[in-house]
């Protein structure tokens, strides 16, 4: 295959964890007025490793590679977010905390669930998307920027036929793609679930009134895995830091009082505060996450097969999708999710529909661990042996990237003779 470029790797690897498992003190390199240590190198090598399927914690030549092509990708984020930032590039909070929440959707499905996530990195999900905000906003302001950069590269049918003419033989085989439209409709927790979780906090509630301890009832049922260890205390934390439904309650209370419940986007919680220390407040809380019924995934159900005996055209499909589909980011396209491979599909289960699906039909509602389904494929485009006239859109593509590469690069090389680089 054609090598990655750095321009490639700003896009894949610039998306970094805290780990408590590994601090590593030392400085990897300065960029102008920034410094990159060597500890947000191993962050970001074990993230990237686990979503390529290695092993983290291995030292073969695949993850030294790895560390090599991190740096020299944190070199250039620096360079480009330095003029991005004289140029006034910027992003919404809105748009950090979506891509914030599809990207770590996508590495927990690669860690297998969030108790493993924890255990990797040995953070609460809570302090790792919290960690991870703000360098999703500067990989947004970089992408806004190499947007802006690369507005004017565009490429001729006869570049496209010599960039074939000469990597054709290190593209390999391309795999068959699907032009995919959905519908999802999540699993979530009904009222009568929701009621359950409140009731159980509750009496949990009157059981510390009564006398009982709160930290050892919060790490018996406690489903906050980061803080039920420690009797559900969260340690001090700076005004900001937490979620505002929870921030807001914890800084009303006396010191010892217990709150009542109070519903945030983890699920419900009662909280004590323990201590103040100027602006800042040592809480504990116990966590109650309410979790669907068999009952309200047989209503989901009902819901995906209702609608798809309405749905008879793609053109169904976007008109129902936009109004009912619970994916943000497809939905204000109508459901359509453009050409997949199945080694990229959302949910690996679906790599065994697929095949079975009818060109241009919806399927029956199927379940993937979390929400039912309705897909549509519009269109097959066939894999193999690369060729001019099948793989047309995807050659091209390539060739359009390989040219945005090398004109980033000459960017990137122009802009380093102006800026103090360092390594150590």
């Amino acid at each position: 295959m054609i090598s990655r470029s750095r321009f490639l790797l700003l896009g894949y690897l610039c998306f970094s964890f805290c780990s408590a498992q590994q601090t590593l003190g030392g400085v990897s390199a300065v960029v102008g007025d920034k410094i990159i240590l060597k500890s947000e190198i191993v962050q970001i090598v074990q993230i990237t490793a686990l979503n390529m399927g290695l092993d983290p914690n291995s030292n073969d030549v695949q993850l030294k590679k790895l560390s090599d092509d991190v740096l020299q990708s944190l070199i250039d984020q620096h360079l480009v977010l330095s003029v991005a930032e004289a140029e006034s590039v910027v992003v919404s909070t809105q748009e950090v905390d979506a891509a914030l929440d599809r990207h770590v959707s996508s590495v927990l499905a690669r860690a297998g669930s969030e108790s493993r996530l924890e255990e990797i990195f040995g953070k609460t999900l809570r302090e790792l998307k919290k960690e991870l905000w703000p360098d999703i906003h500067d990989q947004l302001v970089v992408e806004r920027f190499q947007a802006q950069l690369f507005s004017g590269v565009v490429i001729s049918r006869k570049e496209v036929e010599d960039f074939f003419s000469i990597y054709k033989d290190s593209i390999g085989v391309l795999p068959e793609l699907y032009d995919l439209q959905w519908l999802r409709l999540s699993i979530t927790p009904g009222q009568k679930s929701q009621l359950q979780s409140i009731e159980s906090l509750k009496d949990l509630r009157r059981r510390i009134l009564a006398g009982e301890d709160f930290g050892s009832l919060a790490s018996q049922h406690s489903q906050d895995p980061g803080s039920a260890r420690n009797g559900g205390e969260l340690g001090f934390t700076a005004r900001g830091t937490l979620v505002p439904e929870y921030e807001e309650v914890a800084l009303g209370l006396t010191k010892g009082e217990i709150s009542g419940i109070i519903e945030s986007p983890f699920g419900y919680h009662i909280i004590q505060t323990i201590e103040r220390m100027g602006e800042k407040i040592n809480t504990r809380h116990i966590l109650i996450i309410p979790q669907p019924s068999d009952a309200d995934e047989d209503s989901v159900y009902t819901l995906a097969k209702s609608l798809s005996d309405s749905i008879h055209s793609s053109k169904d499909l976007f008109a129902f999708s936009s109004k009912y589909s619970d994916d943000d980011l497809s939905k204000e396209r109508g459901g359509h999710l453009g050409f997949q491979s199945i080694s990229s599909l959302p949910y690996p289960g679906l790599a065994q529909v697929l095949p079975n699906l009818v060109l241009n039909e919806l399927s029956t509602p199927i379940w993937v661990e979390t929400a039912y389904l309705l897909i549509m494929i519009n269109n097959i485009r066939p894999g193999g042996e690369p060729n001019l006239q099948d793989h047309w859109a995807e050659i091209e593509s390539l060739a359009l990237g390989k040219k945005k590469s090398d004109f980033f690069s000459s960017w990137l090389n122009k802009k380093t003779s102006s800026v103090y680089i360092q390594f150590f």
